[in-house]
Protein backbone atom coordinates (compact mmCIF):
# COMPACT_ATOMS: atom_id res chain seq x y z
CA UNK A 1 0.00 0.00 0.00
CA UNK A 2 0.87 3.26 -0.78
CA UNK A 3 0.17 6.55 1.88
CA UNK A 4 0.59 9.93 0.57
CA UNK A 5 1.19 12.03 4.13
CA UNK A 6 0.85 15.29 2.42
CA UNK A 7 -2.77 15.03 1.01
CA UNK A 8 -3.54 11.75 3.48
CA UNK A 9 -4.73 9.37 0.99
CA UNK A 10 -3.98 5.98 0.14
CA UNK A 11 -2.43 6.35 -3.27
CA UNK A 12 -2.17 3.06 -4.28
CA UNK A 13 -3.08 -0.85 -2.83
CA UNK A 14 -3.31 -3.77 -3.99
CA UNK A 15 -3.35 -7.24 -2.18
CA UNK A 16 -1.29 -9.75 -3.85
CA UNK A 17 -2.69 -12.73 -1.50
CA UNK A 18 -5.61 -12.88 0.79
CA UNK A 19 -4.98 -11.07 4.43
CA UNK A 20 -6.95 -11.26 7.54
CA UNK A 21 -8.51 -8.51 9.45
CA UNK A 22 -5.63 -9.03 11.42
CA UNK A 23 -3.05 -8.05 8.83
CA UNK A 24 -4.83 -5.33 7.30
CA UNK A 25 -4.62 -2.97 10.46
CA UNK A 26 -1.02 -4.36 10.89
CA UNK A 27 -0.58 -3.19 7.53
CA UNK A 28 -1.94 0.03 8.38
CA UNK A 29 -0.18 0.07 11.52
CA UNK A 30 3.45 -0.35 9.63
CA UNK A 31 2.54 2.68 7.77
CA UNK A 32 1.67 5.03 11.08
CA UNK A 33 -1.75 5.04 10.31
CA UNK A 34 -4.61 2.98 11.58
CA UNK A 35 -8.35 2.59 10.56
CA UNK A 36 -11.39 4.54 12.01
CA UNK A 37 -13.41 3.73 15.26
CA UNK A 38 -17.15 3.43 14.55
CA UNK A 39 -17.80 6.79 15.93
CA UNK A 40 -14.70 8.26 14.45
CA UNK A 41 -16.18 6.64 10.26
CA UNK A 42 -19.65 8.17 11.26
CA UNK A 43 -18.30 11.64 12.23
CA UNK A 44 -16.66 11.47 8.85
CA UNK A 45 -19.50 10.25 7.23
CA UNK A 46 -21.86 12.43 8.29
CA UNK A 47 -19.74 15.52 8.00
CA UNK A 48 -21.54 17.27 10.86
CA UNK A 49 -25.11 16.37 9.15
CA UNK A 50 -27.58 15.74 11.82
CA UNK A 51 -30.03 14.04 9.56
CA UNK A 52 -30.66 10.28 8.70
CA UNK A 53 -28.57 10.37 5.82
CA UNK A 54 -25.16 12.46 5.18
CA UNK A 55 -27.23 14.19 2.27
CA UNK A 56 -30.66 14.42 4.80
CA UNK A 57 -33.78 12.76 5.84
CA UNK A 58 -34.68 11.17 2.06
CA UNK A 59 -34.16 8.58 -0.10
CA UNK A 60 -35.35 7.37 -3.31
CA UNK A 61 -37.98 4.72 -3.26
CA UNK A 62 -37.73 3.43 -6.75
CA UNK A 63 -34.99 0.94 -6.25
CA UNK A 64 -32.07 0.19 -4.35
CA UNK A 65 -28.78 2.38 -4.09
CA UNK A 66 -26.87 -0.01 -6.71
CA UNK A 67 -29.86 0.73 -9.06
CA UNK A 68 -28.84 4.67 -9.04
CA UNK A 69 -25.59 5.04 -10.70
CA UNK A 70 -26.06 9.12 -9.71
CA UNK A 71 -27.90 10.71 -6.62
CA UNK A 72 -26.94 12.25 -3.09
CA UNK A 73 -25.32 8.70 -2.35
CA UNK A 74 -22.82 8.58 -4.85
CA UNK A 75 -21.95 12.44 -4.02
CA UNK A 76 -19.07 13.45 -2.24
CA UNK A 77 -19.67 14.49 1.09
CA UNK A 78 -19.33 17.95 2.68
CA UNK A 79 -15.86 17.00 3.88
CA UNK A 80 -14.84 15.52 0.33
CA UNK A 81 -15.08 12.10 1.28
CA UNK A 82 -16.59 9.69 -1.22
CA UNK A 83 -17.87 7.93 1.84
CA UNK A 84 -20.83 4.94 2.69
CA UNK A 85 -21.90 4.88 -1.40
CA UNK A 86 -22.85 1.48 -1.70
CA UNK A 87 -24.28 -1.24 0.95
CA UNK A 88 -21.92 -4.31 -0.58
CA UNK A 89 -18.87 -1.56 -0.02
CA UNK A 90 -18.61 -1.94 3.91
CA UNK A 91 -15.49 -0.40 5.89
CA UNK A 92 -13.97 -2.26 8.63
CA UNK A 93 -13.35 -0.28 11.67
CA UNK A 94 -11.08 -0.88 15.22
CA UNK A 95 -14.02 -3.03 16.65
CA UNK A 96 -13.77 -6.45 14.25
CA UNK A 97 -17.01 -6.74 14.82
CA UNK A 98 -18.12 -3.12 13.95
CA UNK A 99 -18.56 -2.12 9.85
CA UNK A 100 -19.94 0.87 8.60
CA UNK A 101 -21.32 2.29 5.03
CA UNK A 102 -23.19 -1.07 4.30
CA UNK A 103 -24.14 -4.30 5.56
CA UNK A 104 -22.31 -6.39 2.65
CA UNK A 105 -25.38 -5.81 1.00
CA UNK A 106 -27.68 -8.46 3.03
CA UNK A 107 -30.61 -6.02 3.34
CA UNK A 108 -30.97 -5.68 -0.82
CA UNK A 109 -30.50 -8.95 -1.38
CA UNK A 110 -33.19 -10.33 1.40
CA UNK A 111 -35.42 -8.48 -0.46
CA UNK A 112 -35.79 -6.20 2.46
CA UNK A 113 -37.64 -3.22 0.09
CA UNK A 114 -36.06 -0.08 -0.97
CA UNK A 115 -36.13 1.69 2.21
CA UNK A 116 -34.17 -0.65 3.89
CA UNK A 117 -31.96 -1.13 1.42
CA UNK A 118 -30.95 2.78 1.58
CA UNK A 119 -31.07 2.42 5.34
CA UNK A 120 -27.56 0.54 5.14
CA UNK A 121 -25.93 4.13 3.87
CA UNK A 122 -27.23 6.04 6.96
CA UNK A 123 -24.42 7.72 8.88
CA UNK A 124 -25.31 6.08 11.98
CA UNK A 125 -26.16 2.57 10.73
CA UNK A 126 -24.72 -0.68 11.78
CA UNK A 127 -25.29 -3.96 11.48
CA UNK A 128 -24.24 -6.38 14.77
CA UNK A 129 -25.32 -9.65 13.13
CA UNK A 130 -23.62 -9.04 9.95
CA UNK A 131 -20.29 -7.40 11.85
CA UNK A 132 -20.35 -10.58 13.91
CA UNK A 133 -20.82 -12.95 10.98
CA UNK A 134 -17.94 -10.82 9.50
CA UNK A 135 -15.42 -10.94 12.18
CA UNK A 136 -16.76 -14.88 12.51
CA UNK A 137 -14.56 -17.63 10.68
CA UNK A 138 -17.09 -18.35 8.32
CA UNK A 139 -17.14 -14.81 7.28
CA UNK A 140 -15.41 -13.48 4.55
CA UNK A 141 -14.77 -10.57 1.84
CA UNK A 142 -13.90 -10.04 -1.47
CA UNK A 143 -11.84 -7.37 0.09
CA UNK A 144 -11.17 -4.89 3.35
CA UNK A 145 -11.97 -1.53 2.97
CA UNK A 146 -10.87 0.88 5.40
CA UNK A 147 -10.16 4.57 5.89
CA UNK A 148 -6.71 5.19 7.06
CA UNK A 149 -6.32 7.86 10.29
CA UNK A 150 -3.43 9.27 11.28
CA UNK A 151 -3.13 10.74 14.44
CA UNK A 152 -2.63 14.30 14.97
CA UNK A 153 -0.50 15.15 18.55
Amino acid sequence: MEFDRATGQVVRARAIRAVSYDEAVAGLASLGVRTTTPDEWEWACGAGATTLFRWGDDCPGDGYPYDHRTGPHRRENLWGLAIGQDPYRHEATTERTVVCGGDGGGATCGGSGFFLGWLTLATAYRDEDFGRWFASDDGYADEILTRPVVELS
